[in-house]
């Protein structure tokens, strides 16, 4: 009987079962692993710079998939892989042995391996040339990544940012080929490879450079595979925890530079990776002079980082925060009022609520750029650019158009955008909060979306400010 040919997109999201009770980070390393070699293999075939050995080759393994001891040959294989590419591969696969760390029973483990190699069958998977190109293999991976998010919920352990925000945040830093591209919280590697895509680069160019830091050594490896697996050899992902300290520097007290600095913060950050108030004043690279982030919010921590990595002149910042950073005051004012100053806030969109799986609130993009002439900013309130889906919101193609369309123009359109002039900022105490300087128009009624947006600012707004004033009551006298 003739087998059964997925389409693309759908074949890694059913190999997914193979892996039933095994927790969802394990099972995507798991098949993304044999997706990358399956196509390294076939780029070292076609002529590539990588380097596979062929007792490392899909093939190999695919042929004999029926005999024992297969995680054992899985993990070889990669290790072999990973000593023949010491720089593109290195030591990727060493945070997981799928012979030790696949939590199954050895038979059943065994079996799941063999039904995903047959997924990914040659001749079956991949079979047409277009499916073979970078484009089409980051689509595969994004339906995994976000079918994984999707099923598991709230869970910030595996959240993903969704396609539409990655194009967007990559279309509006503009990444060109040949430039260095930076993510200090890059989850599933998802930005770095929407960057990659938004280049234009050709398949298999070394000209641009990836880096990227997560605090998950499983999340590490899946970041780096995927920029593998659309030819992206250039990567350097670290697990790392940056603002305790920063993995790319260039001599002590000297941080690395990049063109494009990108990120949506993580979920949750872990309590250990945050620095302390005095690790903050103390920090080698000044990079928090500006002002010290209160405990209880390190996503400035993580802007003043970003904004530290800028290359002069050329540098570009996207980052997705929460709405709290536009309002917070003490350091975080200070820390406001500096940047606008040295003219780095370049445009300010607010998006629509329920973007992310794991976070419901409507949350901020703030793009920055070094080197800029005008101290003006751009406001831009885009949280009616959605399609509502049962349990997410979604940007869609004309969402994103409409949205770049807007930023490109940099001109007021009542009650969705204003270029602001940095004395009226200053005259607002140098909060950023939307409602204060985009008017929407009293004759026509406000959309749902924009209501539910400002209650929920305002409502994070008033929280925060409880929060600081507990935090001096808690301080005492």
């Amino acid at each position: 009987m003739r087998r059964r040919r997925w389409p693309m997109d759908s074949l890694l999201t059913f190999s997914l079962s193979r892996f039933r009770d095994v927790p969802a980070k394990d099972a995507c390393y798991c098949v993304l692993a044999l997706f990358t070699l399956r196509c390294l293999s076939d780029d070292a075939a076609a002529g590539s710079v990588i380097s596979v050995p062929e007792d490392a080759d899909f093939r190999t393994l695919y042929a004999a998939r029926g005999e024992s001891g297969l995680a054992e040959r899985i993990d070889a294989a990669l290790a072999a892989l990973g000593h023949a590419n010491p720089q593109a591969v290195g030591a990727l696969f060493t945070a997981f042995s799928f012979a030790r760390d696949l939590e199954m029973p050895a038979t059943r483990r065994d079996r799941a391996l063999r039904e995903v190699l047959g997924d990914l069958a040659p001749g079956i998977f991949m079979a047409h040339p277009e499916e073979q190109s970078s484009a089409a293999r980051e689509s595969v991976v994004n339906a995994l990544i976000e079918h994984i998010a999707a099923d598991a919920g709230r869970d910030p352990d595996v959240a993903s940012a969704p396609a539409g925000l990655v194009g967007l945040m990559a279309a509006l830093a503009s990444p060109q080929a040949g430039e260095r591209i930076y993510d200090p919280a890059c989850r599933f590697g998802e930005l770095l490879a929407a960057a990659g895509l938004a280049t234009g680069e050709a398949d298999g160019s070394a000209a641009t450079h990836f880096f990227g830091e997560t605090d998950d050594p499983v999340l590490a490896a899946v970041g780096a595979m995927r920029l593998l697996i659309a030819r992206r050899a250039e990567q350097n992902i670290r697990c790392n925890a940056p603002l305790l300290q920063p993995a790319f520097a260039e001599g002590p007290g000297a941080l690395a530079r990049f063109d494009v600095v990108l990120s949506t913060l993580p979920p949750r950050i872990h309590p250990a990776t945050v620095p302390s108030q005095r690790h903050y004043v103390q920090d080698p690279y000044r990079r928090f002079r500006r002002g010290t982030p209160a405990k209880q919010h390190p996503e400035m921590g993580f802007l003043q980082h970003m904004v530290e990595c800028l290359a002069p002149g050329t540098g570009r910042l996207v980052g997705l925060f929460s709405r709290g950073v536009l309002v917070r005051g003490s350091d975080e004012q200070e820390v406001r009022r500096l940047l606008l100053e040295e003219g780095l806030v370049e445009t300010v969109i607010a998006l629509p609520e329920k973007l992310l799986f794991e976070h419901r609130a409507a949350p901020v993009l703030l793009v920055l750029r070094a080197g800029r002439t005008d101290d003006d900013v751009l406001l831009l309130d885009a949280s009616d650019q959605y399609k509502a889906r049962r349990h997410q919101n979604v940007l869609e193609d004309s969402h994103i158009a409409r949205i770049l369309e807007l930023v490109a123009a940099r001109r007021d359109v009542p009650g969705v955008a204003r270029r602001v002039a940095l004395d009226a900022i200053r005259a607002e105490d140098f909060s950023l909060h939307l409602p204060r300087y985009i008017r929407q128009d009293s004759g026509a009624p406000r959309s749902q979306a924009a209501l539910r947006a400002e209650h929920a600012a305002l409502l994070g707004e008033l929280r925060e400010r409880a929060a600081e004033v507990d935090a001096l009551l808690d301080e005492g006298p």
